[in-house]
């Protein structure tokens, strides 16, 4: 089957490791077209044999040019504003990049008969307690603005598929990490977070407390979904998928991984307080991802050491700067989230 693939958000985390994931299978698909506005992204992600266009899928007018031009017959929707804390902020922000973004590549899919591979997010199970079966797809309660934002986009894509025939794939991921992650955020990923503080021998810094749980899956085994079971195949098709591990480590447990793997002797953490209304602890049921044939490859250990070779490198590289995070007391407390 002929596929060309639209990804949106490509220059972002995910989206820069699956266009690198592709490029190691030799690009088994026709023709990729990128759309990225930079905001966060990095353009180090875009790769000559792609076609990239620094645009903002807000723009209507834009997306239903690029669509009716392109004829993609998989989009996969990574755009989109993905901090907590940032959505808690400037709600009226993550909505519009959230929901009013979506909409534009929703409606774009229908009209060209396009599979949509779009990425929602464990977030939206906050609040909602832990049965012996762990969460299953129904089970969402979403309590940050974040959240809230992507269970609007995934009950979007619901009705579009029950009324206007729509193809998706909606894949709630837990926390992706790995090669490449972002830690420019105010409140950067954990890891990130951790391991470069570890680095520069300074204390980690912990929000909330350190019995806090995450499923942790790496951004290898998430490709390895997309590709696979979204892209190879007609199946798996109009279904939500939990993505992660099925297993929990906590913030102390990563915590000390990292000093032991490294070699580093312990520092007092820094405690703030936690995040509004984010969950102490979420795991993935994944039993229905595991129905597929599909099955994570890489645990805690490989993303611990993935994750700080990358840092260690952007350090050396001077784009780390020495006193990463040194003013994240005054920059988080000074917002109520």
């Amino acid at each position: 089957m002929s596929m060309k693939l639209l990804i949106t958000g490509a220059a972002g985390f995910i989206g820069t490791n699956f266009l690198q994931y592709l490029k190691n299978k030799k690009w088994p698909i026709d023709q990729i077209m990128c759309i990225d506005n930079l905001s966060t992204g990095r353009d180090m992600a875009i790769h000559h044999e792609t076609l990239f266009y620094k645009n903002d899928i807000r723009d209507r007018a834009m997306m239903d040019q690029k669509f009716a031009a392109f004829k993609p017959t998989h989009c996969l929707h990574l755009a989109g504003l993905v901090s907590i804390y940032d959505c808690n902020t400037n709600p009226q922000e993550a909505f519009d990049n959230n929901v009013i973004g979506s909409i534009n590549i929703i409606e774009n899919c229908i009209k060209h008969n396009t599979r949509l591979i779009a990425a929602e997010t464990s977030a939206v199970y906050e609040g909602v307690p832990l049965t012996d079966d762990g969460y299953n797809e129904y089970q969402s309660c979403p309590e940050t603005i974040y959240a809230i934002t992507k269970a609007a986009v995934a009950n979007l894509i619901h009705s579009a598929a029950r009324h206007k025939g729509l193809k998706y794939n909606l894949l709630r991921f837990f926390n992706v990490a790995g090669y490449l992650q972002d830690y420019r955020r105010t409140v950067p990923s954990l890891h990130c977070g951790f391991i470069i503080r570890i680095i520069q021998d300074k204390p980690v810094v912990v929000f909330g407390d350190e019995t806090k749980r995450r499923d942790f899956i790496h951004v290898d085994d998430v490709c390895d979904f997309l590709f696979e079971k979204c892209m190879l195949t007609n199946g798996w098709c109009n279904e939500t998928y939990n993505l992660g591990t099925g297993e929990s480590w906590s913030l102390a447990e990563i915590k000390d991984l990292i000093y032991k793997t490294f070699d580093k002797n312990p520092i007092q953490p820094i405690y703030l307080p936690a995040i509004n209304a984010e969950a102490h602890t979420i795991f993935a049921d994944i039993d229905k991802a595991l129905a597929t044939g599909w099955t994570p490859k890489k645990g805690m250990k490989e993303i611990v050491e993935d994750t700080y070779h990358y840092l260690q490198n952007e350090i050396k590289l001077g784009n780390i700067a020495a006193d990463y995070m040194d003013d994240i007391e005054q920059k988080y407390l000074s917002v109520k989230i």
